[in-house]
């Protein structure tokens, strides 16, 4: 909300930069922080991936019908 983000800016001590207003400031914080953990979070994943599942090309054991080993 538009109108809310000047405020919110002054409460957070963010002051305008130049030509562009605090809520603008901190919108652009905001989604560079955004941005930002949604690539540590791919990153994570991905680490986290190999770690679970070193060897992808190594077909699955079956244990039974319902439960394979990898």
């Amino acid at each position: 909300m538009f109108d809310l983000q000047t405020a919110l800016a002054e409460d957070l001590a963010i002051a305008p930069a130049g030509v562009r207003r605090a809520g603008e400031v901190l919108m652009q914080r905001y989604y560079q922080n955004a941005k930002n953990v949604t690539q540590l979070n791919v990153i994570l994943l991905q680490n986290l991936g190999a770690r679970l599942n070193p060897n992808p090309e190594e077909p699955p054991r079956a244990l039974n019908e319902r439960f394979c080993a990898r």
